[in-house]
């Protein structure tokens, strides 16, 4: 029975992905638009450790879209939509995390960092600055689950690592794309949820969402460049100033990302920048700003 389920469960997640592709550009019709959610957030203090990093937990410069949809899990677990049946907290992260992943079919951090800049436009203002800190931690608490007992215990409990902060002051666009873009429902669940982050990263983070914009209509458009973070691949990619990292996509699998942003000649203070595509692309203005990004479904 649960095996039916899980099967059933795939072939509906198919299907929302093939109705998505229908409507995008790349995938469909080249002439057809289709209508995604814009997020305004105020990233003040995040730190989302790099794959395969440890001890010294650098960050990534703009946030990879598995940091999206687990924050958008954890609001729908608050709200109630998913994990209610759960009977620890592994099995609530796990069901809550496949109900997000029903829901979004992409989420993306751009590098638009203030109203009114279009792909291309450089800004003497940094979009991020690293900066590193000392944490102490207890370590064996999500491990074992459970608190120190003793005083004596503190210390083999406790530990100290260094992680990297970004610092960014000021605000920046979110772009989520729904699996059912027309469905009533799954855009009021996904805006309620979105408004109710509180951290993107680490516990540490703070994160304030300014709004969330009512369904958009993304429509093909003329730009070659594009501002929001994409899967790195020869094939799309063709050139302009970026950074490629490691990072977990909306379904959680590990895949090379170019983020829109450069450190220039520092190395600990990120610009905006944009990515040149080998693609049809698509746009939607949100606040006086655009957001592009390319047509298809893979990116």
């Amino acid at each position: 029975m649960r095996k039916k389920l899980e099967s059933d469960e795939r072939a509906n997640r198919s299907v929302s992905l093939q109705g998505v592709a229908g409507r995008m550009t790349g995938a469909g019709d080249p002439t057809q638009s289709f209508f995604v959610l814009v997020a305004k957030i105020l990233p003040i203090m995040y730190s989302v450790r790099i794959v395969e990093t440890y001890q010294v937990a650098t960050s990534y410069p703009l946030l990879p879209p598995s940091t999206i949809v687990g924050a958008i899990a954890k609001s729908l677990s608050m709200l109630g939509y998913c994990g209610t049946r759960s009977s620890d907290w592994k099995s609530k992260v796990n069901d809550c995390l496949n109900y997000t992943r029903g829901l979004v079919f992409k989420a993306r951090d751009t590098s638009i960092l203030a109203e009114g800049r279009g792909p291309g436009k450089q800004t003497s203002i940094p979009i991020s600055v690293r900066q590193p800190v000392i944490l102490h931690v207890l370590r064996k608490v999500l491990e074992e689950n459970r608190l120190p007992s003793s005083l004596k215990e503190i210390e083999k409990f406790s530990d100290a690592m260094v992680r990297e902060y970004m610092i960014s002051p000021l605000p920046r666009l979110l772009l989520i794309i729904s699996k059912s873009p027309k469905d009533r429902d799954t855009i009021r669940k996904l805006k309620e949820a979105i408004l109710l982050i509180s951290r993107l990263g680490n516990s540490e983070s703070l994160v304030s969402v300014l709004g969330v914009s009512e369904p958009l209509e993304a429509k093909p458009c003329q730009e070659k460049n594009v501002n929001i973070v994409i899967k790195y691949s020869p094939d799309l990619v063709k050139g302009s100033n970026y950074t490629v990292v490691k990072a977990i996509d909306e379904e959680g699998r590990e895949s090379a990302f170019a983020m829109p942003v450069t450190s220039g000649g520092r190395g600990d203070v990120y610009y905006s920048s944009s990515i040149e595509v080998e693609r049809d692309t698509l746009c939607v203005v949100y606040d006086n700003a655009k957001i592009v990004f390319p047509a298809g479904d893979e990116w």
